[in-house]
């Protein structure tokens, strides 16, 4: 398998933030998808800029570490894997209360951003 670190591992960590940037101007618009119209409430706002900051967070980890060496931004990938993990998790657990089709998206990226993450990581 090809290595994915590097200029994947770093396109996918420069989307990260600026998927993380959107959800702190827009967190209802962020969240909606992944909670349907509870993303309105004080608490989708709250959701959806918290996965932002989060996603800010891991993105921009990624980006630094890449100054760092190969082992640091491995370590920043795992990270981001590990959370797209419980996101997808989180999600199948509660699937039947989730609005369709945004658990599927939400759900599907999740899935996708652990598996990508998890071989990056892998090396």
């Amino acid at each position: 398998m090809r290595d994915l670190l590097g200029p994947a591992s770093r396109a996918v960590a420069a989307l990260r933030v600026a998927l993380g940037l959107g959800a702190l101007v827009n967190p209802r618009l962020a969240a909606r998808p992944w909670v349907g119209p509870t993303a309105s409430a004080p608490a989708g706002t709250v959701l959806g800029r918290a996965a932002g900051v989060r996603d800010i967070a891991l993105g921009a980890g990624v980006l630094v570490a890449t100054s760092q060496g190969r082992a640091a931004e491995r370590t920043w990938v795992a990270a981001g894997a590990l959370c797209d993990l419980v996101d997808a998790a989180a999600t199948l657990v509660a699937w039947r209360q989730l609005p369709s089709p945004g658990r599927a998206l939400a759900g599907g990226a999740a899935v996708g951003a652990a598996i990508i993450g998890a071989a990056a990581a892998a090396g």
